[in-house]
């Protein structure tokens, strides 16, 4: 059961629909009801009234939105706007950056470097092999076998978690591929490149 409080709230907020007619009927009574009872909803109805038959009578209605533009207009400081930057120091740098990568990239091979690379890692001229490890062989296992059988890690773990083993100069491929595929060897999968 609605207490009197809440229908005295119920038409508070139906009062401007009640103004504009767009109300339906059982609302309309309801605040017509309040009105009756109410002297100060009364006032304020009179005043939309007036308000309401003043910005009809306007001859450039102001949009609402207008009204919010303005006021937020009004409460942003001056202060408050960042500055414009200026791009000319973005320009300079780049332009500095682009003359050094030039002089780097003209001058250093004439400083003996010569045109070629070499991967680090690998040598390119020894067996490689691929592995991939059992699951739970601890690193001081792997690192013994390597050791032993003169293997050094190239590459890896990929993201499937192979490694790309190269064999040192001098090393038996035969010795070795038979310790990793052995019964007991850490290794689960290999794969032999020359």
């Amino acid at each position: 059961m609605k207490t009197n409080a809440d229908t005295a709230r119920q038409a508070q907020d139906l009062l401007a629909f009640w103004v504009n007619g767009t109300l339906q009927d059982e609302e309309a009574a309801l605040v017509e009801e309040a009105l009756a009872a109410d002297p100060d909803l009364a006032r304020q109805a009179e005043t939309l009234k007036r308000v309401r038959s003043s910005m009809k009578a306007a001859e450039s209605p102001v949009a609402p939105g207008d009204f919010v533009l303005a006021r937020l207009h009004r409460s942003i400081r001056p202060n408050s706007v960042p500055a414009r930057r200026s791009f000319i120091p973005l320009v300079l740098s780049a332009g500095l950056a682009a003359a050094a990568t030039f002089l780097l990239a003209t001058l250093l091979p004439l400083g003996g470097q010569s045109d070629s690379y070499a991967l680090a890692a690998i040598d390119a001229s020894g067996a490689r092999i691929t592995i991939a490890l059992r699951a739970g062989v601890p690193a001081e296992r792997m690192t013994a076998v390597l050791t032993e059988n003169a293997l050094t890690i190239s590459d890896g773990p990929s993201a499937l978690g192979f490694y790309q083993l190269t064999l040192a100069e001098g090393a038996q491929i035969d010795t070795v591929l038979a310790v990793l595929s052995a019964p007991g060897s850490p290794v689960e999968v290999i794969e032999y490149q020359k």
